[in-house]
């Protein structure tokens, strides 16, 4: 089998599991923040944003400094980082003893995590130029298939073995998920020298982004998808066992309904996909938001059971 393939079936594998790990205990921070003392129920929202708010800030910042670092040291070495730096980050989470720890090593894991950008880096560096779109596809697949899983599973085990034990799980997921990059990917990546080093300036390429008219933009509309789909996703659970409250088994329902969703993303981008190519990006996206936009509105007048 040729390299480059070898490179792509195991960082799927990685990734997979990597993405299936991070979705055991993402979507149930709210209870987990119940179960370190809080108990006010606007309280525990205002913990779930920060817990989920100020990470997506500290990563904001490291992201682009790991990728200027990619550049440098290479691609493997950062998907090692990402893997591994989350795997002790989020073990250190199951034995916090208030929110206030549990936040210290959320803000740790941001810092050190970014497995997604770093395989897809990894892969696409590898993959020849023709082989570029089925590789990326492919790792879409393995992202879709761990925010399938992650929450089905994660939701059962919560329930069964307790909120701390799911942190363990994942913990073992992602240093499973490194061993098997740092053991089966090859990476050809030679260093860069130092003329080279230097014009991989991060302030330079920041500039080149900024002065084009049309990423700008679409950085501001991505900016606006992400920021109304993250106004809902911390208090997500909270309003499952508010609409759910006399049902014992709270994070497998929670679980399953975002496993649910991720499913029918899955199957949906391929047919967007295929539509896009027909009609045209633009008209695509500006449907898809828009529809994203009407089916959210109905579950705020979903009834209580």
């Amino acid at each position: 089998m040729e390299l480059w393939r070898k490179n792509l079936y195991a960082a799927w594998i990685a990734e997979m599991i990597a993405i299936t790990g991070f979705n055991f205990v993402m979507p149930f921070i709210p209870f987990y923040v119940q179960e370190l003392g809080i108990t006010d129920v606007g309280q525990v929202a205002k913990w779930a944003g920060v817990l989920t708010g100020i990470p997506a800030i500290v990563m904001t910042i490291f992201s682009p400094i790991w990728g200027s670092l990619a550049d440098i040291y290479g691609r493997k070495t950062m998907v090692e980082r990402a893997m591994f730096g989350s795997d002790i980050s989020i073990f250190l989470m199951a034995p916090a003893a208030n929110v206030y720890q549990l936040l210290f090593f959320r803000i740790l894991q941001a810092a050190l995590t970014g497995t997604v950008a770093a395989c897809i880096a990894l892969v696409s560096s590898s993959s020849p130029s023709q082989k570029m779109g089925y590789s990326s596809g492919l790792m879409q697949t393995a992202i879709f298939t761990g925010t399938c899983i992650g929450p089905l599973l994660g939701g059962i085990i919560a329930d069964s073995f307790g909120y701390r034990n799911s942190f363990r799980i994942t913990s073992t997921l992602l240093f499973i998920a490194g061993l098997l990059v740092f053991f089966l990917v090859k990476e050809n990546f030679h260093t860069l020298a130092k003329k080279e080093i230097s014009s991989n300036n991060f302030w330079k390429n920041l500039k080149i982004i900024f002065s084009s008219h049309q990423l700008v933009i679409m950085i501001f509309v991505f900016f606006l998808l992400q920021f109304s789909v993250m106004i809902v996703n911390p208090v997500f659970a909270l309003f499952i066992e508010e609409t759910f409250a006399s049902i014992k088994s709270i994070s497998s329902i929670t679980g399953a309904m975002l496993a649910l969703t991720s499913f029918a993303s899955a199957i949906s981008s391929v047919y967007i996909g295929r539509l896009s190519d027909k009609f045209g990006y633009k008209k695509s996206l500006i449907i898809s938001i828009l529809g994203a936009g009407i089916f959210y509105l109905p579950q705020a007048f979903v009834c209580k059971k």
